[in-house]
């Protein structure tokens, strides 16, 4: 069997599994389209003897990766992330229904999975990536003070800027597969609110106006990469910038700029107008 054009197998991490009675492989596989319809990601089966390949029921899932059977054949074990932004999960998938239940749902990321012979129990591997915010006193650096204290989330590794007035933090929250969204803490007493919705979309770099108001931050909504501008109060979010090259905004100290990189250095009045051209290179940073 081979896929070309607009099918596909899914390959990393993801191996073909033997039917029970050795007369079939099960794959992973991906379609662009089907029957005029937006295609999607997939189970099958084909036939060693004929080549036939013939889809599994299932659910609507975002990825589909490995999958094993259950001992007699009637269902099978599958990691899977349902939604994008979800992380992986196993299911058990019926064969003959289609219907598919959660069998391990957790919030660290299953890496690999392995189904005991008998179909009593599985064995996982999981990662669990997490950063922490902490403040450090120049004056008493031994003695950090932690402010957030989440598991399974990374705080501020793409984002993280200081508002004007000095006592408060705005940065990026993210998950395993690197959706998030922006955050704002306030750095004496702790308390944290959501800036962005949560949908599905990676926010990084951030810069706070002058007056504190609003911020502007590098995301992948819409499909492709940009610089956007938000409300502190979370309205008002709208798109600056729609280049997919455009990275790294920073406001100037009259807030009446943004400076961006993107195939060369620019300044975008921040109130709207023509983005100028300042340098043909790209630095390293500005």
């Amino acid at each position: 069997l081979s896929r070309s054009g607009k099918e596909g197998f899914n390959i990393w991490g993801v191996a073909p599994e033997w039917t029970p009675d050795g007369r079939s492989l099960l794959f992973s596989g991906w379609t662009a389209e089907r029957d005029g319809n937006n295609g999607g990601q997939e189970l099958a089966l084909v036939e060693v003897e004929t080549g036939k390949q013939s889809a599994l029921k299932s659910p609507e899932w975002y990825r589909v990766g490995q999958a094993f059977w259950n001992r007699d054949g009637s269902g099978a074990f599958v990691k899977v992330r349902a939604r994008k932004g979800d992380l992986a999960e196993i299911y058990y998938l019926d064969r003959e229904t289609g219907g598919a239940r959660p069998i391990v749902q957790s919030e660290r990321h299953i890496n690999d999975f392995r189904v005991a012979s008998d179909s009593s129990f599985l064995v996982a591997a999981v990662t669990e990536h997490t950063a922490n915010l902490f403040i450090v006193s120049a004056d008493d650096p031994d003695k950090p003070r932690q402010l957030t204290f989440d598991k399974g989330v990374e705080n501020g590794s793409s984002a993280l800027k200081w508002t004007p007035s000095g006592d408060k933090l705005v940065y990026s929250r993210t998950r395993r597969e690197g959706t998030g969204e922006l955050w704002e803490i306030d750095a004496t007493t702790g308390e944290k609110r959501q800036i962005t919705p949560s949908d599905g979309s990676t926010p990084n770099y951030v810069d706070v106006t002058p007056d504190g108001k609003s911020a502007v931050f590098g995301s992948n909504k819409g499909g492709s990469w940009g610089i956007w501008r938000v409300g502190m109060n979370g309205e008002q979010l709208r798109p600056l910038i729609d280049d997919r090259y455009a990275a790294a905004p920073e406001i100037s100290p009259d807030g009446k700029w943004l400076y961006f990189i993107g195939n060369g250095l620019w300044k975008h009045p921040l109130d709207g107008g023509e983005a100028i051209k300042l340098m043909d290179h790209t630095p390293e940073t500005i």
